[in-house]
């Protein structure tokens, strides 16, 4: 609050000039008679502002009647709000809160201590809400050229106008999203994920950006290197992904196998009437059936072995139930060639089977 003001004092009379002694002297001690009102009330402003306790004391205020004040804005300027606590106020209202530990302000701020646009990268500039992408709802900031190598680090939209390279069947035209990571000046990476499809792309920056690299799809990916999966519980039957280690221990499971030898998987097999007109009954890669002549049969092969040294298991039945057998005669990549005979004397087999192993 302003000073009180004392007022103005009349002026003194003088012995020397007697015609007015009198009338002056009555005037002075009448404006004494009522100064002392005004000098209590100047006495209790300064013991308020306790000038002689100390150099620059003043009331605690509030933020309506700050302690320190203007004359012509008494609602404007600094008060204590608490113990430590000093309060900036204007027009009533309390604006700002410095305490020990932290400053508080409650008005935004502006001016040169914060950015001027969402991509200004000026050092010591506070950051805005959609400074590089941050905390934005709206469209992120736009990027116009993708091999600029001083892009700073952030999340980026494009679309038609933009310019560098992009990757294998992206345009700028659909628009996308870009995000940048530096990890110094020369070094850095960025992700592309466009409008069009649904593909991640990568690349990295060694002073100049490299080729792009479609990191992951989200519909049917491709992965790289070496993914790995949580290996299922033994007998699972879901559609959960199977690790190399899931499928090793179900194999054995699935074919009954127990034991640590390994096991070898049929690579062809036939059953097949070897009487009359030869005639394949079921089989698995196997193609057809020769006849060379009584008793005798090639097997050929839908898709060839890696060499002829498989192992060929075959047997026969003979017509009239009489003990018989099935023999090999010879192996090819491509076939297999076998004899049917019945006590020693070849004939025909209604019953022929064989099986390849290798």
């Amino acid at each position: 609050m302003p000073a009180p003001l004392i007022s103005t004092a009349p002026p003194a009379p003088s012995r020397l000039v007697p015609s007015t002694f009198s009338a002056l002297g009555d005037a002075f001690l009448a404006w004494m008679a009522s100064a002392p009102p005004e000098f209590n009330a100047l006495a209790d402003y300064l013991g308020n502002l306790a000038l002689a306790t100390g150099p620059g004391l003043f009331l605690d205020g509030t933020a309506a009647a700050p302690g320190v004040s203007f004359a012509s804005d008494t609602d404007t300027g600094l008060f204590r709000s608490g113990a430590n606590l000093l309060a900036f106020s204007a027009g009533g209202t309390r604006r700002a809160l410095l305490s020990t530990t932290a400053f508080q302000i409650d008005v935004p701020i502006t001016g040169t201590a914060v950015q001027a646009s969402a991509t200004d990268t000026t050092a010591g500039r506070l950051l805005k809400v959609g400074a590089f992408g941050l905390g934005v709802i709206a469209t992120a900031p736009v990027l116009t050229d993708f091999d600029a190598t001083d892009t700073a680090s952030g999340t980026y939209s494009y679309t038609t106008g933009a310019t560098g390279t992009f990757p294998s069947g992206v345009t700028a035209a659909a628009g996308g999203v870009i995000t940048v990571y530096r990890e110094s000046a020369a070094k850095g990476y960025m992700t592309l994920q466009p409008a069009s499809n649904n593909v991640l792309y990568f690349r990295n920056l060694y002073t100049t950006w490299g080729t792009w690299q479609e990191l992951a799809k989200i519909d049917s990916p491709a992965f790289r290197g070496t993914p790995a999966v949580p290996t299922a519980a033994a007998g699972t039957n879901t559609t959960q992904i199977a690790s190399t280690a899931y499928v090793k221990n179900e194999i054995p499971t699935a074919l009954n196998a127990s034991g640590s030898a390994p096991i070898y998987a049929c690579r062809a097999w036939v059953n097949f009437n070897g009487t009359n007109t030869v005639a394949i009954r079921s089989s698995g890669n196997v193609s057809s059936i020769t006849d060379n002549g009584v008793g005798n049969y090639t097997v050929n092969f839908t898709t060839a072995m890696d060499d002829a040294d498989f192992s060929a298991v075959a047997s026969g039945q003979s017509s009239n139930s009489v003990d018989g057998y099935c023999s090999i005669i010879s192996t090819t990549t491509t076939s297999v060639r076998v004899g049917t005979r019945l006590n020693n004397s070849i004939q025909d087999s209604p019953i022929t089977c064989v099986a390849i192993f290798r």
